[in-house]
């Protein structure tokens, strides 16, 4: 089995780094690729790389499994939808020393670092989670999102799709997050947060933002 990393840039490092570190990593995946379809590099970080048309010839859908290492989650719900059309399957890596409870649900395609999940959380598909995150009990974050490195969530939240919650932001329990919302940097949440709206300061107030991306990073 083939492990592709769709995405060659600063994320794609970061989670590279991680697995190749997992020694467990060795007993499942022979191999492990970036996909990028923009940069046009034949190898990056001391790995192949090729274009997702040139995985499709290359691979059957049983010999490989895609993690997207994008930040932005917009373009994270693309590159999901368009490996899903294509019948490829996907990777759910979890760190050896994140601290998961059993009664948690982590859904396919979720990169989950050295973070806290508490019991009955439900994380869904295709979410990258930071390390130091804390994620509290019975909280759900919907598919595609991103939290980043020390956020804070407390219990009973809900995060709509697509939610970006930047460094070292907190929220207390039973926020609800709006779809394509950004949580900024060491923001504090003490009040919801509606669907395309940009939440900063402390305490956080939300800013209503333009089309377009959620937040541009990778």
């Amino acid at each position: 089995m083939t492990l592709g990393i769709y995405g060659a840039g600063g994320t794609g490092k970061a989670i590279c780094d991680e697995i190749i570190r997992g020694e467990k990593i060795k007993e499942k995946y022979e191999k492990i690729i970036f996909i990028d379809d923009v940069l046009g590099l034949k190898e990056y970080y001391g790995l192949e790389v090729f274009s997702f048309e040139e995985v499709k010839k290359m691979f059957g859908k049983e010999k490989i499994e895609f993690l997207i290492a994008l930040g932005e989650p917009g373009a994270r719900e693309v590159l999901f939808n368009k490996i899903k059309k294509e019948g490829f399957c996907f990777a759910t890596w979890i760190h050896p020393e994140a601290d998961v409870s059993p009664s948690a649900t982590i859904g396919e395609g979720c990169f989950i670092d050295k973070a806290y999940i508490d019991n009955d959380v439900i994380i869904g598909k295709n979410i990258l989670v930071y390390p130091q995150a804390i994620i509290g009990h019975n909280t759900q974050i919907k598919d595609h999102s991103l939290i980043s490195i020390r956020a804070f969530i407390g219990g009973y939240c809900m995060l709509e799709e697509k939610v970006y919650f930047g460094p070292c932001a907190a929220c207390r329990d039973r926020i609800h997050i709006g779809e394509n919302s950004v949580i900024g940097l060491n923001a504090a949440l003490y009040k919801d947060v509606p669907a395309d709206y940009t939440a900063i300061g402390n305490p956080a107030r939300n800013l209503q933002r333009n089309a377009g991306k959620v937040f541009a990073i990778d």
